[in-house]
């Protein structure tokens, strides 16, 4: 004889401050390791000037003549 189950009940996954908790909490996590992500990356950054060109520092030619 088959069991009758509530339809509540025999649902897999309920919404609920769980899952939005889940949800925020992996929100911010992503949000602190993108803002730790643009720290790193504005700190290596090469200097530019103001025209937005890269800065390069000519090589010194004269330090090993002839060869």
């Amino acid at each position: 004889m088959t069991k009758k189950v509530n339809e509540e009940k025999a649902r897999q996954g309920r919404w609920g401050f769980n899952v939005l908790a889940v949800l925020v909490v992996g929100l911010l996590l992503a949000m602190i390791v993108w803002f730790g992500a643009e720290m790193f990356g504005q700190s290596t950054e090469t200097p530019r000037t103001e025209s937005g060109v890269e800065t390069i520092e000519p090589a010194d030619t004269d330090a090993n003549p002839g060869g």
